[in-house]
Parts: C-alpha cells; sequence; structure tokens
C-alpha cells in the first residue's frame, strides 16, 4: 500500500530546475497524487533553491495508440513550499506592513498536460512501463500579479515543464 507506484522526474515548470519523488495512483487510474522535492541551483537562481510539492493530477481521458501505447491528457493542482530557507510564510518584521501580497514560501500550482503511456509487455524486472509527458503551468502570484498589472503578458504567467514517469510493477 505505501510502495509508489511511479517515480516521476521532472525538469521545471514550477517546482524546481529538476525534481523527484514518489507517487501513487488510485485503483480506477482517475487521480495521482505524487509528492516531489525540487532543486535550482545556485548558477540558475541567485542562490540555492529547496521545494517540496504535492501533485494532484486528473486524467481527463485516455486513448490508444496501439503496441502498448496511451496518450493521456490531464489536469492538476498542486501546493507548493519553499523549505530552503531563502523564503517566508509570514512576513519579517523589517518589511512593511503589506510590502507582500502573498507568502513566498508556499504557492498554489496550476497545470495541464498530456502523457505518452508506453507499457512494456512480459516485463519481468521491477519497470512495468513509462511515461512521457509535458506540460504547461502556472503558480498564484503569477495570475495574481497578472491580474493587477497590464505589464505583465499573458504568456509571462506560464512555464513548461518534461518529465518521465518511471511505472513501477504493483
Amino acid at each position: 500500500m505505501y510502495v509508489p507506484h511511479y517515480l516521476p522526474l521532472q525538469f521545471a515548470g514550477n517546482i524546481g530546475f529538476l525534481a523527484t519523488g514518489i507517487g501513487y495512483t488510485s485503483n480506477k487510474e482517475n487521480y495521482e497524487l505524487s509528492i516531489l522535492y525540487g532543486y535550482v541551483p545556485v548558477s540558475i537562481g541567485d542562490h540555492e533553491i529547496h521545494m517540496i510539492t504535492a501533485r494532484n493530477i486528473f486524467p481527463a481521458g485516455r486513448f490508444s495508440m496501439g503496441n502498448n501505447q496511451v496518450l493521456v491528457p490531464y489536469l492538476g493542482l498542486g501546493l507548493m513550499v519553499e523549505v530552503g530557507g531563502h523564503a517566508f510564510f509570514t512576513l519579517p518584521s523589517h518589511y512593511p506592513e503589506g510590502y507582500y501580497d502573498f507568502p513566498k514560501n508556499l504557492h498554489v500550482t496550476g497545470f495541464g498536460g498530456v502523457k505518452l503511456r508506453r507499457l512494456f509487455p512480459n516485463a519481468t524486472s521491477f519497470l512495468r512501463g513509462l511515461e512521457f509527458y509535458g506540460e504547461a503551468g502556472t503558480i498564484d502570484v503569477y495570475v495574481w500579479y497578472r491580474t493587477i498589472s497590464d505589464e505583465i503578458k499573458f504568456n509571462q504567467m506560464f512555464s513548461v515543464a518534461l518529465g518521465i514517469n518511471f511505472l513501477l510493477r504493483r
């Protein structure tokens, strides 16, 4: 029951330069939950960033492509928290009241994409298949700042991500 159903590995997408973790799929395959640790190195951010993200994924259908391949569009909501100490949940005393509208270390994420699942026929190893995915997403503060400022363009609210899920034998 506690053994993960898949191991995700994601590049970009508002949850770290590189993120990995564990994932679970419901018995009816209509819901997935993944918990990921994301990392941004100093060379990309101005300092190391560490984050934990819980992603709720809702498949929007399944389209068989033959040869053990299935195309799965999906939507999702997540909660991301920065745990490296470079952001804050409550406003530090050295900032004036109302300086930031949101906590800087806790964000709601929204995303959507498509997965291409390839199951291995008669696989005897612990790996039963792979899912390659691409998605676009945003976070709460990007949406908020877009609504209050004309300087932020619609396409600046979004980021893209690429990933792979290693599907484990159940």
